[in-house]
């Protein structure tokens, strides 16, 4: 009933509340006590100074009747007047002294009844002078009787009166000496049992409340630096605190737990740049390579243009020679000796042009090693686009943009693939024809060599040097042309190796920024190790 601390509280207050009602109870009672002192002073004492008073002023006015008496007794009317009004004063003289008897102290009763007694001896005495007064009416004899009688009790009524008038102020006095002191005792025991109930509810709300408090305060602020190995105090207790401290334990359980799950996964985080750093590391080192490698098969490339621009050339002026061997065979044999040496410039040209056309052979057979080095360097590309792809899906939202990068290279390897495939497939076409035309060359030589031989053997020998005449045309067209169609192909690879190029360097560039990112990721990694190091000391 009693567990919780406001219950506690108003059970306090309560009693603090029926202590000061007590105390002020107490302070009542006193201040009562000294009223009711008051109305029996009112009652008493004042009525007794009232009546001696009162007494006092119908003696004085008692010896006055009797003096009007003794001046205007001759007159009977004023005559029995005065001496009723003198006998009137008398018994209210006597009765307001027996009243004062009955309630007086012994003391104030000895006096009053020796007042009394003297009050009575001099009333005999005035009717004993009344008597002679009314039997003679001798005035001076009746005035000489009661001479001196009323000295005695005119002092002792004044010294009575003197008496109780001091004795009312002294009690009066006594009366507000016990009000103050009862309202200064009433004050003090108030302001020493406020005192005390202070001092005992800042003990105990210290012990109660303030130290375990404060207790709880210094475990919390370890929890905010981060130390959870510690025990939560108070966590026994029924009241508020106890459930402070439940809850206080309750939040240390969860931040331990929290701090180890953001351990592991800034461990996690930590392993996941370092992996896509190696990666990003790699893709860059292979962009580079591809880059320089495009760059030398581009040099090549133009190489093999030049080469076959020559070519080209060559057939053309292979054409030439054929038109004039035409024309020189068909001027006769009185142009044998003009033939015949034209067919040793022609073999000599025919020498040149399998030479050179060996030397295309040769050229097809680097620009088909070239192909294949493209082709082997866009399989390894296709290769480190597929793992970045991976590395990428592994890196989730922050790898969605490399992702796109890794896809374009694959597919730009896919195409440069492709495009190697139908440069040998030329390469070979152009091989083959350029083998053919080398045999018909050494045919040509062989036959022309028979011809020089049989220069004198007539007419049906320029025939056949006339039909191979326009066999080495046509082949010197044909070289002409698969040179022209090799020179386009050669181009159209030149331009591929400039996009390849390109896409290396953009790749590059990407990577290099995949490469910043990752280090910043890194950083921020860092930071959060730094923060979270924080709270190892209570997650051991």
């Amino acid at each position: 009933m009693f567990n919780s601390l406001l219950s506690r509280a108003q059970l306090a207050l309560a009693a603090v509340f029926l202590l000061l009602l007590g105390i002020s109870a107490a302070g009542m009672l006193a201040l009562n006590n000294i009223s009711r002192d008051y109305e029996q002073l009112l009652q008493q004492e004042i009525e007794q100074e009232r009546l001696i008073v009162s007494v006092a002023v119908d003696f004085n006015a008692q010896i006055q009747a009797w003096n009007y008496l003794m001046i205007r007794g001759f007159d009977f009317e004023q005559h029995n007047f005065f001496w009723d009004q003198f006998q009137t004063l008398e018994q209210d003289i006597t009765a307001a002294l027996t009243s004062m008897i009955e309630v007086a102290t012994e003391r104030d009763r000895a006096r009053l009844e020796e007042f009394l007694s003297q009050y009575e001896e001099m009333a005999r005495g005035y009717h004993e002078g009344y008597e002679i007064y009314s039997a003679g009416l001798d005035m001076m004899s009746a005035d000489n009787a009661v001479e001196g009688l009323n000295a005695a009790p005119a002092a002792e009524l004044e010294q009575l009166a003197g008496h109780f008038a001091q004795a009312a102020a002294q009690r009066s006095d006594d009366l507000q000496q016990r009000a103050q002191l009862g309202l200064l005792l009433t004050l003090g025991v108030l302001l020493a049992s406020v005192a005390l109930i202070f001092l005992g509810s800042s003990f105990v709300m210290r012990r109660l409340l303030i130290q375990p408090m404060t207790r709880l305060i210094r475990e919390v602020e370890m929890l905010t630096q981060g130390v959870f190995d510690h025990s939560i105090p108070y966590t026994d207790r029924r009241d508020e605190l106890g459930q402070l401290a439940l809850t206080a334990r309750s939040l240390q359980g969860h931040l331990s737990q929290s701090a180890h799950s953001m351990i592991t996964a800034v461990d996690g985080l930590k392993d996941q740049s370092a992996v896509l750093a190696a990666s990003s590391t790699s893709i860059q080192s292979g962009s580079d390579e591809q880059s320089q490698q495009a760059d030398q098969v581009a040099t090549a490339m133009h190489q093999m243009v030049a080469s076959v621009q020559q070519i080209a050339q060559n057939s053309n002026e292979v054409s030439v020679a054929t038109d004039s061997a035409r024309q020189v065979a068909s001027e006769g044999g009185t142009e044998m000796t003009q033939a015949a040496a034209g067919m040793e410039q022609l073999e000599q040209k025919v020498n040149s042009l399998s030479q050179k056309l060996e030397q295309l052979i040769k050229d097809t057979d680097r620009v088909g090693d070239m192909a294949q080095v493209i082709g082997d360097i866009a399989e390894q590309t296709n290769l480190l686009a597929l793992n970045a792809a991976i590395e990428s899906a592994r890196a989730g939202e922050h790898g969605r943009g490399f992702a796109v990068v890794a896809d374009e290279v694959r597919s730009l390897a896919g195409r440069t693939q492709q495009s190697t495939r139908e440069i040998s497939e030329v390469i070979e076409s152009v091989q083959s024809g350029a083998s053919a035309v080398i045999a018909a060359m050494k045919d040509s030589l062989d036959e022309t060599a028979a011809a020089v031989g049989r220069v004198n053997e007539g007419r049906h020998s320029l025939d056949k040097i006339i039909g191979s005449v326009d066999i080495i045309n046509d082949l010197a067209t044909q070289v002409a042309a698969g040179a022209e169609e090799q020179g386009k192909v050669a181009e159209s690879i030149n331009q591929n190796l400039t996009v390849l190029a390109e896409v290396a360097s953009r790749t590059r560039d990407q990577s290099s920024q995949i490469s910043g990112s990752i280090q910043e990721l890194g950083d921020i990694a860092q930071e959060i190790d730094a923060s979270v190091s924080t709270l190892t000391r209570g997650t051991a």
